[in-house]
């Protein structure tokens, strides 16, 4: 038997120009109990390539899917 997959997460993505880069800050959460206000503090991450983020961004989207075949 499979654990049950999160059914609401949040990501926020943050983006901060520095002099030589940029910073962004990815934070999620998942497995809300659907109220986003009591969540605790969720998971962060930092980049400075915005490839990187979009990467962990879509990490995030795609633990919510079902794995192929399930």
């Amino acid at each position: 038997m499979s654990a049950r997959k999160s059914e609401s997460g949040v990501c926020i993505v943050r983006v901060e120009v520095q002099p030589v880069h940029l910073l962004i800050t990815v934070t999620t959460k998942c497995d809300l109990d659907r109220n986003l206000y009591t969540a605790q503090p969720g998971a962060e991450r930092h980049f400075t390539d915005p490839d990187d983020a979009i990467r962990a961004v879509e990490e995030f989207l795609r633990s919510f899917t079902l794995p192929t075949g399930a």
